[in-house]
């Protein structure tokens, strides 16, 4: 018999299956800050590591379709993490015993997402799409984005309203998220769109 917890994530799974953001965000915010040590003490990396952690979740929405068939989706998710950061280790090309030491640990599968719309690959779509939208509101999301500035920084600086700020943030993800299910025919929650250090 399947364990409460279990039980209540592959609801939530079978929820994300069917587009459910909600629930999608709550299995973000119950296994982001779990697994982002778990990947740190394989990367030794705390930027490889937030990265990684939101590769993670990415990889879960673009597989959403077969959630529901997961028998255990905490095992799953770190399935995964741990998938990730191997295969930065070998990027890496950190000596062999390494390698085999995590791999015996952590006893990955194969990969069991194959080869998907990569998080880098939404880094260069965000960017394009960052660079269509107006002066103002491109100057306003990058200074959230890539300086990680607060709406009540970005106010305070360009001497706008806080509001102002959120709006055009708001009006920054649509257009981003829209433009990059145009461009790749798939749909992406406004969660990973975010930064990486405002994710957690």
């Amino acid at each position: 018999m399947l364990s409460g917890s279990v039980h209540i994530e592959k609801i939530l799974f079978e929820k994300i299956a069917k587009g459910d953001e909600g629930a999608f965000r709550e299995i973000f915010e119950q296994y982001g800050p779990v697994i982002h040590p778990f990947v740190l003490g394989i990367v030794k990396n705390e930027a490889v590591a937030r990265e990684i952690v939101q590769e993670v979740f990415l990889r879960l929405w673009l597989k959403k379709e077969g959630l529901s068939e997961i028998g255990n989706p905490g095992s799953w998710i770190y399935r995964i993490a741990s998938n990730l950061s191997l295969t930065h280790f070998r990027r890496q090309r950190l000596e062999t015993r390494v390698l085999q030491s995590i791999q015996d640990r952590y006893e990955p599968e194969s990969d069991p997402v194959g080869h998907l719309f990569s998080l880098k690959e939404l880094q260069e779509q965000i960017g394009k799409a960052a660079a269509l939208l107006p002066s103002q509101r491109q100057k306003i999301f990058k200074m959230s984005r890539d300086l990680g500035l607060s709406r009540q920084e970005i106010a305070e600086q360009l001497n706008i309203s806080e509001n102002t700020v959120k709006n055009q943030l708001r009006l920054s993800l649509k257009f981003i998220q829209e433009f990059i299910e145009k461009t790749n025919g798939c749909y992406i929650p406004f969660l990973l769109l975010l930064p990486v250090m405002q994710s957690h």
